[in-house]
């Protein structure tokens, strides 16, 4: 079985912060064995929502982070695809023309054998670089609340 993203973040923060599985676990508030079996690759890390809120909490990174880390959501769940092919053509078009970074630009025959998600991570590093936006990108709406509801923790 291949290591889910979120084993490394945890194996990292266990030793970072020099903790045991079982320190996590109380932690967590998960059973020992639940996060041993994850760790050790037998089970999918348990991606319910409470568990992932309080490693986002433990881990100190964003709710979403962890969503991603737990393979729920990916890079390409956030990009507005329907108009995708005309953003990339014009900001691989504001690449190539900025001198800063036009020597890193793939020429028309690689670019267009490019992958999708790769043609996004290099126009979502151009966009970071310089402030612009090419690419639609979804928006994320919580569920509608009453007055009444307790906030949810991200």
């Amino acid at each position: 079985m291949r290591v889910q993203p979120i084993i490394k973040a945890i194996e990292e923060f266990m030793a970072r912060n020099q903790m045991t599985v079982k320190d996590l676990a109380l932690q967590l508030g998960m059973a020992y064995s639940t996060l041993t079996s994850a760790l050790r690759g037998d089970r999918p890390f348990p991606a319910a929502a409470d568990v992932r809120r309080r490693v986002a909490k433990a881990l100190g990174v964003p709710g979403l982070q962890v969503a991603i880390w737990c393979e729920l959501l990916n890079l390409d769940d956030f990009i507005v695809t329907h108009q995708f092919d005309n953003d990339a053509r014009i900001a691989i078009e504001a690449m190539r023309h900025d001198p800063t970074v036009s020597y890193f630009v793939p020429g028309d025959d690689v670019w267009n054998a490019t992958p999708e998600h790769a043609k996004i991570a290099l126009i979502l590093m151009y966009q970071t670089l310089t402030g612009k936006r090419f690419l639609e990108t979804a928006k994320i709406h919580g569920p509608e609340r009453s007055k009444k509801a307790e906030p949810v923790a991200a």
